[in-house]
């Protein structure tokens, strides 16, 4: 058990296809339905820089870098406990728990017994050299000195493994600050926004796949997910503080560009996402779709297309569901015009993805 006026912060490592998010999102969730301030993070949605600076092709130090820095943005939003999932390296992972010195990190390795582990790769179209690869690296996480723990997830069901996850850590009391948005240096930010499903994650990683092709460092983020926090905050005070974080981290490793893509809907908001990267120079690119075309992407999103995040409600969607997003989303879009958020719009109703790519660059 964990105890301490730092963040306790969870961490479900393991190999791929053990089960980290759905866990970790499943600890996030019945945490939060306790009553706790807790937060969410997906380690590989802070590493999203290319090309890569030349000592840290895996964006591992990058990593390192930003998780230091957002613990304490964490905290200052009055989170209580962080938890964490995504693949570490075994030889490495201990720099994260040596440079997040606000931060108490419990490392829980999730493991599955390998034909389990196979067949879970198999079906997500991995080839049996990235099986064998998958296995190596469970394995040498067991031997890791930073794993606090071990839990096999063989057979069992999310649920349970989540409930034996959370005993893991005890939750620090709820200490809010007033969050720390340093000035960062020149640059260019675009940042995409618009309704749901209007198809702002697949413009804007369209966007940064064609800078980092043509060789432009290029640092991507998902605003949504560096602002996973329950109570939800009410403003874009913890999203704008960690995306200042990353940008910064990304500006000293010869970056000149950023695209992010979130549901900014207030001009509070983007004031403070644009503060947060001054004095960079921002572009707002909002993204517009007739109803029928939002409903025909919805469909296309609960039939397993494009891919997914975690918390996707759209996944294997009812009816039902996807009627519910259609009708959030068509609204969604009538207030985004009726407040003229954004400096341009971009009308992607008869647009194909690479279309509206083209547009927005």
């Amino acid at each position: 058990m964990v105890t301490s006026s730092r963040l306790p912060v969870l961490w479900l490592c393991g190999a791929p296809a053990t089960g980290k998010s759905t866990v970790a999102w499943q600890v996030f969730s019945d945490l939060a339905d306790q009553g706790l301030c807790v937060g969410y993070l997906d380690i590989d949605q802070i590493g999203m820089l290319a090309p890569p600076p030349d000592a840290d092709s895996r964006c591992h130090r990058f990593k390192v870098d930003n998780l230091a820095a957002m613990v304490r943005n964490y905290r200052a939003a009055g989170t209580q406990m962080l938890v964490i999932s995504g693949v570490i390296d075994p030889e490495h992972g201990h720099d994260f728990a040596e440079a997040a010195s606000d931060a108490d990190i419990t490392f829980c390795h999730l493991t599955v017994d390998e034909p389990t582990l196979r067949e879970r790769l198999a079906a997500r179209g991995w080839p049996c050299e990235a099986a064998d690869e998958a296995v190596i690296m469970m394995s040498d996480l067991a031997d890791a000195p930073f794993v606090t723990t071990v839990i096999d997830t063989t057979g069992r069901d999310p649920t349970d493994l989540a409930r034996d996850a959370a005993t893991l850590v005890t939750a620090a009391p709820s200490t809010p600050d007033a969050q720390e948005l340093l000035e960062c240096a020149a640059g260019d930010v675009t940042i995409i926004i618009g309704p749901r499903a209007v198809g702002k994650s697949s413009v804007s990683w369209g966007m940064a796949m064609r800078r980092w092709v043509s060789g432009e460092c290029t640092v991507y983020i998902d605003l949504d997910q560096v602002g996973f926090l329950r109570p939800a905050s009410s403003d874009a005070s913890l999203q704008g503080a960690n995306l200042g974080v990353i940008w910064r981290n990304a500006l000293s490793r010869g970056a000149n560009r950023l695209i992010a893509n979130g549901m900014v809907t207030t001009n509070e908001d983007l004031a403070i996402l644009r503060h947060a990267v001054r004095p960079a120079r921002v572009q707002t690119l909002r993204l517009a779709a007739n109803p029928d075309t939002l409903l025909v992407r919805i469909r296309a999103r609960s039939a397993g297309s494009p891919a997914r995040l975690i918390n996707d409600d759209l996944e294997n969607a009812t009816p039902d569901v996807q009627r519910h997003v259609h009708h959030v989303a068509v609204g969604q879009n009538l207030e985004y015009a009726a407040s003229n958020l954004g400096d341009d719009v971009i009308d992607t109703t008869n647009l194909c993805i690479e279309e509206a790519v083209e547009q927005a660059l």
